[in-house]
């Protein structure tokens, strides 16, 4: 027995860093009924690994003359896979979606909008199927094979909840990774690495309550991070008044509605 190739899901969302990729927690990849023949007979063995999966065959490789192709079902382990997953919007999770293979012959198993292929009955909450051409694999190069998502973005809508009149203070949102006296504003996003989160007020017609929302649709993250910070003081600069600030909790992707202008956003609720 030796190592085949292996596959591996990797997703934004648990992505540690934009260095480090993130293996999927939500998601399995499940061998089809069409490689039982080789697996009752020992001649195939499959080890399941988070987010993943590793290949072993039989030393002599026999078994490749005799098929072309290895099947393998994705599927999902936690349904808060679909609210924090970007995917299209006429995606029907009752069927399989996806299809993945190595027909470009790259490591990064390329992606169909359509599962063509349909090797037996799918198990519950398969999200789409995976197609493995064998025939120019070589055991020796231990292949991994790798398949990506990407994460959902929403408009965040911060709701400032205060105990007085908006006139009497003014309150901003500010992105620490451009504020030009922050520890997080450094060399590598003035390089233009990250894009700047900017809020714009969208209502404090209510006299408890100020909502700002993103001007673009942010990313969901699994981790938060010290980067959105609440500015509020009196209008008129005084000695005597210091201004106050807060670091603010990311959007959770739990809380995800959709409102009246059919648009995806994400509300937020701070008490001060």
């Amino acid at each position: 027995m030796k190592q085949f190739f292996s596959i591996v899901i990797n997703h934004e969302y648990d992505s540690v860093d934009e260095n480090t990729r993130g293996v999927s927690n939500d998601l399995a990849i499940v061998p089809a009924n069409t490689n039982m023949p080789f697996t009752n007979s020992n001649r195939l063995w499959f080890r399941a690994q988070t987010g993943g999966l590793i290949c072993y065959i039989e030393d002599d490789e026999a078994f490749k003359n005799e098929t072309a192709v290895l099947f393998f079902w994705v599927v999902c382990t936690n349904e808060a896979f679909y609210s924090y997953t970007d995917y299209p919007k006429n995606i029907n999770f009752s069927n399989p979606y996806y299809y993945w293979s190595n027909s470009e012959a790259y490591n990064t198993l390329q992606q169909d909008d359509k599962c063509y292929l349909h090797p037996g009955r799918p198990p519950n909450q398969a999200v789409g199927c995976i197609g493995i051409s064998i025939s120019e694999i070589d055991s020796i190069e231990k292949l991994e094979f790798t398949v990506n998502f990407k994460v959902r973005k929403t408009y965040w809508e911060y709701h400032i909840m205060i105990n007085e009149t908006p006139e009497e203070k003014t309150y901003t949102i500010v992105d620490l990774a451009f504020a030009p006296n922050s520890e997080q504003n450094n060399a590598e996003n003035n390089n233009g690495n990250i894009e700047e989160w900017k809020f714009e007020k969208i209502s404090d017609e209510n006299a408890t309550e100020i909502i700002f929302q993103s001007k673009i649709p942010l990313a969901y993250t699994k981790k938060a991070q010290k980067r959105l910070e609440l500015k509020w003081g009196p209008k008129q600069r005084s000695n005597l008044v210091e201004g106050q600030k807060m670091t603010l909790p990311f959007a959770n992707y739990k809380y995800k509605m959709v409102n009246q202008d059919n648009k995806e956003l994400t509300p937020i609720y701070i008490h001060i």
